[in-house]
């Protein structure tokens, strides 16, 4: 996987209190009906690392859970393991809103395997295609998310992880490969904390709109002339989820990721017709 911010790139970092969008946040679902709305959702699940996990409404909130262990067997690799719901009608949505809290944590590395185990929560989303679009293929679609992460290499309080975000280019046709044009850590989350988080492309003016709280935002710009961003991406998917990377490990303790959060007040913003 390559990363870094890549050349060509105007990357604009804004920390402000008054808003850099224009109003369109739509209520797209507050999980008040007690069961996920079929009409609204799609879920998933995708690992062979995983062994306990959930996706649930609980007290009028979504309920992500995923805890997952690497296998014993070798110090090389990296197995993965996610639970997620799927919006069924994405194509039209530019942005994402919801209420996140994180309800519970854990992180166990390896000390014989070098990749840390990390687990997420995020808003995820992909956005538009720079050409040359391949069928069936992800190939150079762009996606952005927004959301809560933690590595067993962190130096953070135990019950601490943090908010982050980015944006990526797919290099190849199922995004194995990819380039990160942008990265930003939007402050430290503690456990049974919860915050407001959102991401918007607002492809008018070429750049992703992330926010924290509605009082902290950031803005990457991108140059069109190197990321075009009139087609729309191959793949049009927008979830919301939990992952966990566990790499193997032959030493004991076992790599452990657990991530538990809930979800509330889901909002969306679409494209103009």
């Amino acid at each position: 996987m390559r990363r870094g911010i890549t050349g060509f790139l105007l990357v604009l970092c804004l920390f402000v209190t008054a808003p850099v969008y224009a109003a369109g946040w739509v209520l797209y679902d507050d999980f008040k009906s007690g069961v996920i709305d079929p009409f609204k959702w799609i879920g998933q699940e995708i690992g062979d690392v995983g062994r306990e996990s959930a996706r649930i409404i609980t007290s009028q909130k979504l309920k992500l859970v995923e805890r997952g262990y690497g296998n014993t067997d070798s110090d090389a690799g990296l197995p993965t393991v996610k639970t997620m719901l799927y919006f069924t009608n994405p194509q039209n949505i530019r942005g994402v809103k919801a209420t996140v809290k994180l309800v519970d944590l854990e992180v166990i590395g390896c000390d014989n395997n070098t990749s840390p185990v990390q687990i997420f929560s995020r808003l995820m989303g992909y956005f538009f295609n720079t050409g040359p679009q391949v069928p069936d293929s992800v190939a150079n679609d762009v996606f952005a998310l927004i959301g809560i992460r933690r590595g067993s290499e962190s130096l953070d309080p135990e019950d601490t992880a943090r908010v982050e975000v980015r944006v990526k280019h797919c290099l190849d046709d199922a995004c194995r490969l990819m380039n990160t044009l942008f990265t930003e850590d939007l402050g430290t989350i503690k456990k049974g904390q919860q915050a407001v988080l959102s991401m918007e492309w607002d492809n008018t003016h070429h750049r992703f709109i992330f926010r924290r709280d509605l009082q902290k935002a950031v803005v990457f710009v991108y140059d069109p002339q190197v990321y075009p961003d009139a087609l729309v991406s191959t793949y049009a998917g927008k979830r919301l989820d939990a992952y966990i990377e566990v790499p193997n490990c032959t030493s004991l303790p076992r790599p452990t990721g657990y991530i538990n959060v809930l979800f509330d007040n889901v909002y969306i913003k679409t494209l103009s017709p």
